[in-house]
């Protein structure tokens, strides 16, 4: 593909990585530094929040985080469960929506100005683009996932989502699953696009599991199931956890481990202990992203119990390191996984399925080898790399940009 001049981009989102390894948002990190190194300027608009810390960036990326309430601490609407679960579990959230929509609208103004493309991840950013759009004109992509489908089925706000969001030059969705819930709402924006989330198949790969044990410390002997993902409630782990309990009943050399933090941390630790799994249940924390496929490479099953999600790259990263996966129907993943082919389908908060099909995976070598490597071919036939993703991303800009 031929790129032609280097153009600035401005991202805006709701959800943006808070300190090194965090998942939360890190697919816009991945495309912000695979468009730079098109020789692309990128500035990201990202809502503060307390627990943010630096983030080791290329020059040419230059991150915002705007403020939207105070003290620094009550800022709860963005992060954590996302902005629908914290409207729905703190009503002190709902208090907040228009400073953090003002806030957001006066961040994205001052960006625009230095952009030529506006890029909204999620539907609240993507109206406040649109907005913006109306004042200081740019061309205007934005990205939806299944969580927003809970914004635009809203009766009251549903008519207001769809008049904007038909305004968009570009829509954008991570899977054809969603585009075709999209066209179910009858959209009349006919710029939907499906580009999946990349994964660097060369670095997330099969490796040997016995260096990867020896390299994180873990027991040589045991079954060792793992799930990553920010400690939330959406995420499922408790349901995991549960069914993991039962699990030990008829097996005693299984561990499980998870990976990631977040506000729901204490409430797994009381879990756990209620449930004596001190020794057999070990909440990770936080892992640097160069330590993730390791811990993928030193595991034999992966478990995504959330209770909705879009196309987790989690779960992507896990079937290019040749692992079987236990994972929620919802979302774009029932798109990846062919229950049974390459790999198990769960009913979301079904403790009793998650179990079953751990179980199967437990106590079948042939049948964990059989469906991880079948995973693995499912990534390598449907999947691109970060790079080839974002230049799909790039090649829309400069479509966008000739026509105006």
């Amino acid at each position: 593909m031929k790129l032609k001049s280097p153009i600035a981009i401005s991202f805006f989102t709701t959800s943006f990585p808070r300190y090194e390894g965090d998942f939360a948002g890190n697919f816009i990190l991945n495309y912000a530094r695979e468009i730079a190194k098109l020789g692309t300027k990128v500035e990201i608009v990202a809502p503060d929040t307390q627990d943010a810390r630096p983030l080791k960036l290329p020059p040419e990326i230059n991150l915002i985080r705007f403020k939207y309430f105070l003290p620094r601490s009550a800022q709860q609407v963005a992060y954590g469960t996302g902005i629908t679960n914290q409207l729905k579990e703190n009503r002190w959230s709902l208090f907040q929506i228009p400073f953090l929509f003002i806030a957001f609208i006066l961040a994205t103004f001052r960006s625009s100005r230095k952009s030529q493309v506006q890029h909204a991840f999620w539907s609240l950013a993507g109206i406040v683009s649109i907005v913006v759009s109306l004042i200081k004109p740019k061309p205007v992509v934005i990205t939806l996932w299944g969580s927003d489908l809970l914004f635009l089925k809203m009766p009251i706000l549903s008519y207001l989502f769809r008049f904007l969001l038909d305004r968009a030059d570009v829509i954008i969705c991570e899977n054809q699953h969603f585009k075709n819930q999209l066209t179910e709402l009858r959209f009349k924006n006919n710029n939907i696009f499906v580009i999946p989330n990349g994964i660097d198949q060369g670095y997330f790969r099969p490796r040997d599991i016995l260096s990867a044990r020896a390299t994180l410390n873990l027991p040589e002997n045991n079954l060792i199931i793992l799930s990553t993902g920010s400690l939330t409630k959406n995420k499922g782990h408790k349901y995991l956890i549960h069914a993991f309990s039962e699990l030990l009943q008829a097996r005693d050399d299984i561990r499980l481990y998870i990976v990631g933090d977040g506000e729901e941390r204490e409430s797994l630790t009381h879990e756990i202990e209620q449930l004596n799994l001190n020794t057999k249940v070990e909440l990770v924390g936080v892992v640097p992203n160069e330590k993730m496929v390791t811990w993928l490479s030193a595991s034999d099953i992966f478990v995504l119990p959330s209770l909705h999600e879009g196309t987790p790259n989690s779960l992507l990263e896990a079937m290019a390191t040749g692992l079987p996966v236990v994972a929620s129907a919802t979302g774009g993943i029932p798109d990846i996984i062919d229950d049974g082919s390459n790999g198990f389908l769960t009913t979301p908060a079904s403790t009793a399925e998650i179990k079953d099909k751990m179980s199967q995976l437990i106590e079948s070598t042939d049948l964990r080898e059989r469906l991880g490597k079948q995973a693995r071919l499912k990534l390598e036939s449907d999947f691109g790399s970060w790079e080839e993703q974002a230049k799909k991303l790039y090649e829309i800009y400069q479509e966008l940009l000739s026509k105006n």
